[in-house]
């Protein structure tokens, strides 16, 4: 049986009439009776790059007896010089989201796929459990403040009040990456926490922070610059730092 949330995927080719322009992937949703592809503004335009696809093509498993075929699917991007697409938006402006109904009715008869509803949304307050790190109610927290703490594997100690600092937080496994620039270990105090308190030092990331490991140095510098500008905000709660940084500083 085939797991119901990989068929809510998809992957997404842009192309400029018949030429391959990028790839990229998106993800079903439906509304009453109509279907959507989900994916990143960035994926059906870039004015920035001069990225202008006029059609996306999607993979759509078409046997239900074997996942391994497939055909692909062509959605317009303009209509009658319109676009039909739709940009995301959220309490802070626009989003890097976009959205393009898909006609039904022009779809295979016998196509597999599944789509997230409004049902699986969650409002600013009501972040979804899974995601988002909470203490157990059977936690005690140790009453000793200054007793060294301690993890599996690691070979380091540090206090609670250590363990809470977010211009030095501590570093568990530091043979797992290299040297930490002070931004990333040490923040910018009053107002620049460590990167490394929401990232952790490998840059892994915890389920309410994103994993920066591996991203181009180039990506990371154009999201701080946004989040600077008031472009870019979280999805959930504030983000502090923004208010003490400039574009590039």
């Amino acid at each position: 049986m085939v797991e119901s949330l990989l068929l809510t995927a998809t992957r997404v080719f842009t192309y400029a009439r018949q030429q391959l322009l990028t790839n990229a992937s998106g993800f079903f949703f439906a509304r009453d009776d109509r279907l959507f592809l989900v994916t990143s503004r960035h994926v059906v335009i870039d004015e920035a790059n001069g990225h202008a696809p006029d059609r996306l093509e999607i993979e759509l498993h078409s046997d239900p007896d074997n996942m391994a075929i497939s055909t692909m699917f062509s959605i317009p991007l303009y209509r009658d010089g319109a676009g039909v697409w739709r940009q995301g938006v959220d309490g802070g402006g626009q989003i890097d989201v976009a959205a393009v109904e898909i006609e039904r009715a022009a779809l295979p008869a016998s196509i597999v796929h599944r789509a997230f509803t409004p049902a699986h949304l969650y409002g600013a307050d009501d972040p979804p459990a899974w995601a988002y790190l909470t203490t157990p109610a059977a936690f005690e927290r140790p009453k000793d403040p200054t007793a060294k703490q301690r993890v599996e594997g690691s070979a380091r100690a540090y206090t609670l009040t250590e363990i809470a600092d977010l211009f030095a937080p501590p570093d568990w496994f530091p043979a797992e990456h290299a040297a930490m620039p002070d931004p990333v270990g040490r923040g910018r105090r009053p107002g620049v926490q460590a990167c490394a308190s929401c990232h952790l030092p490998n840059g892994r990331g915890v389920p309410s922070s994103a994993m920066l490991a591996g991203l181009p140095a180039d990506y990371i510098t154009a999201q701080l610059n946004d989040f600077a500008l008031g472009n870019r905000l979280p999805a959930i709660g504030k983000v502090g730092w923004r208010n003490h940084v400039t574009p590039r500083s």
